[in-house]
């Protein structure tokens, strides 16, 4: 997007007009109808995800998804949304952020369903369509994957 306007590339026209700009990160559910995004610093908070309707250009639903857990000895940095992806029914949405964290999150809530810490920080960021596999590729090759929701 610029300045919150996703660009038709057939005519060059505005395709969609959204209430904020997306800095990095954006993914569609295609099912759902939902485009997500990290916001731009610059206007919000580069540690937030909105999910907006992909026909109107609502905003549904904005969180802090940049946040790792208490415990982390990293935590004092700030971290930004670096990538993002969501299932096509629209239900999770994964979040890779600057300070090596990965998060899957339930988008109706904004809630956490899991933190995963990989041994080296995540570049780009998949969810399975299904939702239950989370798939994160690195700057040196390596690709990891885990489930979303791990069995208690």
């Amino acid at each position: 997007t610029y300045n919150g306007v996703v660009i038709d590339f057939v005519d060059g026209g505005t395709a969609l007009a959204l209430d904020r700009s997306i800095r990095s990160g954006i993914a569609i559910a295609s099912e759902a109808e939902l485009v997500v995004g990290s916001l731009d610093g610059y206007s919000e908070s580069s540690d937030s995800v909105s999910i907006w309707d992909l026909r109107t250009g609502e905003t549904r639903i904005t969180f802090m998804a940049a946040h790792s857990p208490t415990d982390d000895p990293y935590a004092h940095y700030e971290p930004g949304v670096r990538d993002c992806a969501i299932t096509p029914d629209g239900s999770r949405l994964v979040t890779t952020s600057s300070d090596g964290w990965i998060s899957v999150w339930e988008t109706a809530s904004g809630d956490a369903v899991r933190h995963i810490r990989p041994p080296t920080e995540s570049s780009s960021i998949a969810i399975s369509p299904n939702g239950q596999y989370v798939i994160a590729g690195d700057g040196h090759g390596a690709i990891r994957i885990w489930l979303a929701d791990p069995p208690d």
